[in-house]
């Protein structure tokens, strides 16, 4: 049997353009070696690319190490713009409006109701030593 072609160092990381439903997507072909033994290639999607080349990262490049992003090699023309990682900004405080009311507030009622009624909060205050 001959062997194949030599695989070149960054072919793991070679980003190709997948179409799948009508959605352009930034993706490199990852080998996996199945039950049978045979070699069978998944993508493994970036992030998306609009009509213009441009390229939309997803989590995967924003959860993806500095050095693991660095290997990529990305097609000439498309537009690459570097994104900041998770966890760098704040999120913002949720906001309700005045018609939003707290939905927790029954189950709760139910179900301390039905703890006092059979005896189970009783029993818990004693296990905790009346610490609510």
């Amino acid at each position: 049997m001959k062997a194949g072609r030599p695989v070149k160092e960054n072919t793991p990381f070679k980003i190709i353009i997948h179409t799948n439903g009508g959605r352009k997507y930034a993706s490199s072909q990852v080998a996996v070696i199945g039950e049978d033994g045979k070699k069978q290639y998944r993508h493994k999607h970036w992030g998306r690319i609009d009509e213009d080349n441009r390229f939309y990262p997803n989590t995967t490049y924003i959860n993806a190490v500095p050095a693991e992003r660095a290997r990529l090699v990305f097609p000439e023309g498309m537009v690459v713009t570097e994104t900041t990682g998770r966890g760098e900004e704040k999120r913002g405080r949720v906001e309700y409006s005045k018609e939003d009311v707290d939905r927790q507030y029954a189950p709760t009622w139910l179900l301390d109701r039905v703890a006092e009624r059979t005896g189970l909060k009783a029993d818990m205050l004693k296990v905790f030593r009346n610490n609510e």
